[in-house]
């Protein structure tokens, strides 16, 4: 995910991305994210060169990447 929002610079995707995970993180009781992810769908939308993007985006992508993780661990090992 991180990468190709480097490499094909598709920043209304990454608002639109951003904008479908808030009810699912909530769902699971992701909340150490939701700031960050309101931040990854207004600055991609208003403000695509902003420094903080990125850092954001790979902040986001690392925490569902471990729960989503997590997950599959749990289903396969209950």
């Amino acid at each position: 995910f991180p990468v190709t929002i480097r490499s094909q610079k598709d920043f209304p995707l990454v608002s639109q991305i951003a904008h479908k995970i808030k009810p699912v993180l909530s769902m699971y009781g992701i909340q150490t994210i939701a700031d960050d992810i309101h931040s990854i769908e207004n600055l991609a939308k208003d403000e695509p060169g902003h420094p903080e993007l990125y850092g954001k985006i790979l902040k986001v992508d690392e925490i569902v990447s471990y729960v989503t993780n997590d997950i599959k661990s749990t289903l396969i090992n209950p």
